[in-house]
């Protein structure tokens, strides 16, 4: 999932609410130094100026700060800032005055903000180590094997379709004129060929059957994945050397956390109650 960027025009009321999502709630340890009871639902920090008698707690302004930035540091992008807040601030006094802040619109800007902000703190504000990414480069490295296939492939949408174009190879008919034909059979969903690949970047068990197999061999029977019954036939094959891992590290490590992504989401998944 992404966090969905909200313009400075968007909707305010989602914004404060999810730059307040970076602050902690309060604990025994930390008692809330700003009782609010307006727009801002920040809870902790020394005040760092007021809008309209609101007052916009300290670290409201560090993350709006971190979000755009700035440096705090610098008096003049200091003074910017605390206009920028300022106006979000008081854009959103004016639209709860108007109810804005209830509406089922804001409130899914709300959620999704929220989960944006929970994905971030739980997954992507986990390092990537060298060692993870350097196991996952190997890993990726074995699968691809040592050879890139072109393939000429068809994907037919039922069992039927695949063995009568097998049949029809069996009988003497070319892979190109049952490709061919393919190409405006209803019950063809693709035809044609597939430049150079790994197997790792095909179906499981269409890799299996397609590394079985050498240049000009074809597929015995219909290999069936998620997407269909796949008939198809080995054009070409050469070597294939995978890049060097500094060449593709910022790709694994954007792999890892989408991985990464993938399994608290199914966590969270698993873990719904619904009524």
């Amino acid at each position: 999932m992404t966090i969905l960027p909200i313009a400075r025009t968007g909707l305010v009321v989602a914004v404060l609410l999810g730059l307040a999502a970076c602050g902690q709630g309060p604990t025994n340890a930390q008692p809330p130094e700003v009782a609010q009871s307006g727009v801002i639902q920040v809870r902790t920090g020394s005040p760092a100026f007021k809008v309209n008698g609101e007052v916009v707690p300290q670290p409201l302004v560090d993350a709006y700060a971190k979000r755009r930035g700035f440096d705090l540091n610098d008096p003049g992008q200091a003074q910017q800032i605390k206009k920028e807040v300022g106006n979000l601030v008081a854009m959103a006094q004016e639209a709860r005055k108007r109810r804005l802040d209830q509406t089922a619109e804001a409130e899914l800007e709300r959620l999704n903000v929220l989960s944006g902000q929970l994905l971030a703190s739980a997954v992507e504000s986990v390092p990537v180590t060298d060692e993870q990414m350097r196991a996952k480069y190997d890993e990726q490295v074995a699968a691809a094997g040592t050879l890139e296939y072109k393939l000429d492939h068809i994907l037919y949408r039922n069992e039927e379709a695949a063995k009568a174009a097998i049949a029809e190879l069996d009988g003497g008919k070319t892979f190109d004129a049952v490709m061919t034909e393919a190409q405006t059979d209803t019950d063809a969903a693709q035809a044609q060929t597939l430049d150079f690949l790994q197997p790792n970047v095909l179906p499981p068990a269409l890799a299996e059957a397609v590394k079985a197999l050498e240049s000009g061999g074809r597929a015995a029977a219909p290999v069936q994945t998620d997407f269909g019954f796949h008939v198809f036939r080995v054009a070409e094959t050469r070597p294939f050397s995978p890049p060097d891992f500094d060449t593709v590290r910022d790709g694994i490590r954007q792999q890892i956390q989408q991985e990464r992504r993938a399994e608290f989401l199914k966590s969270i998944e698993e873990a719904i109650r619904i009524e």
